[in-house]
């Protein structure tokens, strides 16, 4: 319970919460990423307050074992996000190692500082929290705006260009005056859907209809049924499909495990 807690906190703060702790800088078209006190202050501000949060729902005997897992938060998570930016700077094509080994560590970080607090704290009498329900906000949590980062930081490089003449793909003449054609979407709408595709899955899984995940996929290739006839969208589409699928049966059986 109280791991599963200190997992929604973080994941509140590192993705969903105001988060300025690089600045991304465009010359002569390249982009450099420079670190951004300021807002690298304000996000473990952040952090430790959504932390502390766990104190409204545990006790200790003495003070001072209030400022052991306060101290801990502030200093490895500081140095983490330090490192983190500093590797990413350096070693750009490793983006995705480097972003997989960070969220590792910090969650190896509060696995052990919600031992601590286990041993060491009390619950509250006011506090009965249903545990499942924990865990299914945390799923739902993880389904949104962290599976959204980890598919761009992943495969954005296989995104097709946002273009009329890029997602058309040799169309005919009846095609040609097609307004449809014109149309390629809101550009922050594939990320909703996706966000909304898990979700579902997510429900279908814990009502056990696991075959109906086929009829989502359905649905979700019929409205794109004309761009599926441009191989790079096509193939940009089935990655994200697999990838939404797959990391929902993933999240899934991993919080289950905590």
């Amino acid at each position: 319970m109280i791991f599963s807690l200190l997992l929604i906190f973080h994941f509140i703060a590192d993705f969903y919460l105001p988060n300025n702790k690089i600045k991304t800088i465009t010359k002569e078209n390249n982009t450099f990423i420079e670190f951004n006190p300021q807002g690298f202050f304000a996000h473990i501000l952040i952090q430790l307050l959504l932390f502390s949060c766990i104190f409204f729902f545990y006790s200790a005997v003495a003070w001072f074992y209030y400022v052991v897992p306060i101290v801990i938060i502030f200093l490895t998570h500081g140095i983490i996000d330090i490192c983190k930016i500093s590797l990413t700077k350096r070693f750009k094509q490793f983006e995705p190692l480097i972003y997989i080994c960070d969220q590792i560590i910090h969650i190896v970080i509060l696995y052990l500082v919600a031992h601590y607090i286990s041993v060491n704290f009390i619950a509250y009498d006011f506090f009965t929290i249903d545990e499942y329900l924990v865990k299914t906000i945390l799923i739902c949590i993880l389904l949104i705006k962290p599976a959204n980062t980890t598919f761009q930081i992943f495969f954005n490089k296989f995104k097709p260009p946002l273009d009329k003449k890029a997602m058309q793909s040799e169309p005919s003449n009846e095609e040609k005056h097609d307004e449809s054609e014109n149309d390629i979407g809101f550009e922050s709408a594939g990320a909703t859907i996706g966000a909304l595709e898990r979700l579902l899955v997510f429900v279908l899984i814990v009502t056990e209809s696991i075959t109906a995940i086929g009829f989502v996929i359905a649905i979700k290739a019929l409205a794109r049924y004309k761009k599926l006839h441009n191989t790079k969208f096509g193939e940009y589409f089935i990655l994200g499909t697999f990838y939404s699928v797959l990391y929902t049966f993933l999240v899934h059986f991993l919080v289950k495990l905590i």
